[in-house]
C-alpha cells in the first residue's frame, strides 16, 4: 500500500460505559450516539443505582446493564467482558480505582478511556453515591438571590426538606417537583436567565477547574447564564458572550441590565448548538477509533499474508 495512502479508521461496534454511579453526563453521551451513531450497541458496567434509579429515565439507552460488586470486582468485569466483547471500554468519571481494575483485567486486549469532569483531589464534598450530602449546600446563595429582588424556581435533583423549609420563609423562592431530565428541559425555555454560581465555602478550587453540566443545559435550551467568578465558567461565558458574570447574587439584576437581555437572548440562540453533546459526539467517536487504531488492510482476492516465526 502507498505510504500516502490514508489508513481506513476503526469501526466501534460496541461500548462498555463504566462507572460507579452513572451520572446525568452519562446519559448525555448516550442520547447523543444513539442519534448520531445508532449501530453502536451500549452497555453499561456499574455500582450503586443506575440512570433510572437516580433521575427517572436513562436506562433505555443502553442495550445492557451489569452491576458490578464491591468485592470480586475484577472477577465480575471480566465476565461482563466476555459476555459483551467491547471494542472500547469508556471509564466515566471517578473513582479511578475503576479505571485501574479495568486496565489491570483488559491488558492491552481492549482500550480504556478514562473521562473525568471532576478533579477529586480539589472536592471537599461528597459525590452523590450514598454518601451523606451537605447540610443546606444552597442555602446562603439562594437567601441572597431572593434579596436581589429576583424570583426563583428550583427544580431539585430529589427532594429534600431542608430546600422546603429554605423556601417558606424566603419570598421569591419557589421549590418545585423533582423532574425528569428530559422533562426539565422541556420547563427551562420559559425562564429569562439561569443561576450557575455555587456556594465556594467547601470547593472553591473545585469549582474553578469544572464546568457544571447545567451551565449547558441552560445554553442548549436558549437561556443566558449568571454565574459567579468560577474560573472556567468565568471563561467560558466571556469568551462566547452568553451570560454575565457577578461577584454577588445581589449585583445580578443591574448586571443583566447592562448587557441587555435582548441582546444576551440572542447570543444565546445563535450559539447554543455549539454547546449540545450531539454537536460534539463525533469527536468523541473519533477518539474511541483512534484508540483502536486502523483498520487490517484487506486481502486481495487470490492472496493470502503468511508469517513464520
Amino acid at each position: 500500500m502507498d505510504d500516502a495512502t490514508p489508513l481506513r479508521a476503526a469501526r466501534v461496534e460496541r461500548v462498555l460505559f463504566l462507572q460507579r454511579q452513572p451520572c446525568i453526563r452519562a446519559m448525555k453521551y448516550a442520547v447523543a450516539l444513539r442519534e448520531r451513531h445508532p449501530a453502536i450497541e451500549l452497555g453499561f458496567a456499574y455500582q450503586g443505582k443506575t440512570l433510572t434509579g437516580w433521575n427517572g429515565a436513562g436506562d433505555e439507552l443502553f442495550a445492557r446493564w451489569w452491576r458490578l460488586p464491591l468485592r470480586g470486582t475484577d472477577e465480575a468485569f471480566e465476565r461482563i467482558v466476555n459476555d459483551f466483547a467491547p471494542d472500547v471500554v469508556h471509564s466515566h468519571n471517578l473513582p479511578d480505582v475503576l479505571t485501574v481494575m479495568a486496565a489491570r483485567v483488559l491488558g492491552d486486549s481492549t482500550p480504556v478511556v478514562h473521562d473525568i469532569h471532576d478533579l477529586q483531589s480539589l472536592r471537599r464534598t461528597p459525590y452523590e453515591d450514598g454518601f451523606a450530602d451537605p447540610q443546606d449546600p444552597i442555602r446562603a446563595e439562594k437567601e441572597a438571590i431572593a434579596a436581589a429582588g429576583l424570583s426563583i424556581d428550583v427544580y431539585p435533583n430529589r427532594d429534600a426538606r431542608a430546600y422546603r423549609e429554605l423556601a417558606a420563609r424566603t419570598p421569591g423562592m419557589t421549590i418545585h417537583d423533582t423532574l425528569a431530565p428530559a422533562e426539565l428541559l422541556r420547563r427551562l425555555p420559559a425562564y429569562d436567565v439561569g443561576w450557575a454560581a455555587f456556594n465556594t465555602g467547601l470547593n472553591a478550587a473545585h469549582l474553578d477547574t469544572a464546568l457544571p453540566n447545567k451551565a449547558f443545559e441552560y445554553l442548549a435550551s436558549g437561556l443566558p447564564v449568571a454565574a459567579g467568578r468560577h474560573k472556567a465558567l468565568k471563561g467560558l461565558i466571556r469568551e462566547h458572550g452568553v451570560g454575565v458574570v457577578v461577584d454577588h447574587p445581589a449585583e445580578l439584576p443591574a448586571a443583566l441590565a447592562a448587557a441587555g437581555m435582548d441582546r444576551l437572548r440572542a447570543r444565546v440562540a445563535e450559539r447554543r448548538h455549539h454547546f449540545t453533546v450531539e454537536s460534539n459526539i463525533d469527536a468523541l467517536v473519533d477518539l474511541y477509533r483512534e484508540c483502536l487504531g486502523p483498520e487490517p488492510e484487506p486481502l486481495e482476492a487470490g492472496r493470502a499474508r503468511v508469517v513464520a516465526g
